[in-house]
């Protein structure tokens, strides 16, 4: 009997555990598109991911850490992975793909 007043106990907790967010403190996060989204991803989710520049497999983009882009991570949680970049993926992500515009031309 103690044991099942236990295991209840503990359920009933999980389930009023808040949900907590991948990059807590964070400024900045770099998400990644990881699953193709096709015809039978819903409207919402495809319309978000539009609006958080994620249009093709493996695009990733910078985005700032605020509530409402966390909460569009969170609805689009399956087919992104999000977190808090470190200095040195910044500087390799730079140096390998950065790119600066001058008159219109890609330098």
């Amino acid at each position: 009997d103690d044991e099942e007043e236990a295991d209840e106990k503990n359920d009933q907790q999980l389930h009023k555990i808040p949900y907590k967010a991948n990059s807590i403190g964070a400024t900045t996060v770099f998400a990644v598109l990881i699953r193709p989204t096709i015809h039978t991803t819903p409207k919402p989710v495809k319309k978000t991911l539009s609006t958080l520049r994620l249009r093709r497999m493996h695009e990733g983009v910078f985005l700032p850490y605020t509530d409402a882009t966390r909460k569009m991570l969170h609805l689009v949680e399956p087919y992104v992975l999000y977190g808090m970049p470190s200095t040195e993926t910044i500087s390799d992500l730079v140096r390998r793909r950065g790119f600066c515009r001058v008159d219109g031309k890609r330098v």
